[in-house]
């Protein structure tokens, strides 16, 4: 038994397709009049459209940074204790109250230099975008700075938590 199909003729749909999906471009007119939008306004409401980006970056990085600071001096003081949601949780942090303490002790210079970071890079990635508001340039640098400071932070936790894991394993081993 041969199924045959209907010979699809996809060139004629193609073009009224392509034309819907094409995003409409604000009209600019030479002449001035009440209507009609300057490129100078377009160009600023693009530079604060990457300014607002550029801080919503910056906010996100402070905030992070924040509750790093915090969680790291609340587990290393023991304000915090061993738990399920907050702190380093490994097989080996978790296995006792003083593997936790010891692991967050030792990491927590990683985690405060990892927060410090990640306000530097907060408030450098504000100063690219002010300087981007004041020179109308590209907002390429602060986002770059931003995500480096993330990264520079994500890098510190990295080194944090493992230290932090081999402290815990040997208080582990000096329980047994």
């Amino acid at each position: 038994m041969l199924l045959e199909f209907p010979r699809l003729q996809v060139g004629r749909a193609l073009p009224r397709l392509t034309g819907r999906l094409r995003p409409r471009q604000p009209p600019v007119r030479s002449g001035r009049t009440s209507g009609s939008v300057s490129r100078t306004q377009l160009r600023d409401e693009r530079a604060m459209a990457e300014l607002g980006g550029v801080l919503f970056l910056a906010l996100g990085l402070l905030l992070l940074s924040g509750v790093i600071h915090y969680v790291s001096r609340a587990t290393a003081d023991g304000t915090i204790g061993r738990n399920a949601m907050v702190g380093i949780r490994t097989r080996h942090t978790r296995a006792s109250d003083r593997a936790w303490l010891v692991a967050h002790r030792t990491a927590a210079p990683w985690l405060v230099i990892g927060a410090w970071t990640g306000y530097f890079g907060a408030a450098l990635t504000v100063v690219a975008g002010g300087s981007l508001l004041a020179t109308r340039i590209g907002s390429s640098a602060g986002v770059a700075i931003g995500f480096l400071g993330f990264a520079g932070v994500l890098v510190l936790l990295l080194i944090g938590s493992s230290k932090a894991n081999a402290a815990a394993k040997e208080a582990a081993l000096e329980n047994s």
